[in-house]
């Protein structure tokens, strides 16, 4: 089953940015929480296992960072975004 992660994919990059770097733990909170309960719910039916809303929590942060948007860092720890940098193109 194919989910539409795009309202999750939003509630992580704003909480993020309205916090600055945040661990994981400290990410499963409010409209974060909230679009993977409903994800997970929509999971349910249609699997034989039982995905939990962390997980998908967890997917997207990967599917973020693969992407270039967001990236973890050790010191102050957690996940940012990321800052574009300008290229020096010659």
């Amino acid at each position: 089953m194919k989910h539409d992660y795009t309202k999750l994919d939003a509630a992580i990059l704003g909480h993020i940015k309205s916090i600055g770097p945040v661990s994981f733990t400290r990410m499963q909170v409010g409209s974060v929480r909230e679009e993977a309960e409903k994800l997970s719910a929509a999971h349910a039916p249609f699997s034989t296992h039982y995905k939990p809303a962390w997980r998908f929590i967890d997917g997207r942060l990967q599917a973020l960072r693969k992407a270039g948007k967001i990236r973890y860092q050790r010191k102050p720890e957690g996940w940012s975004l990321t800052t574009k940098e300008p290229t020096n193109d010659r």
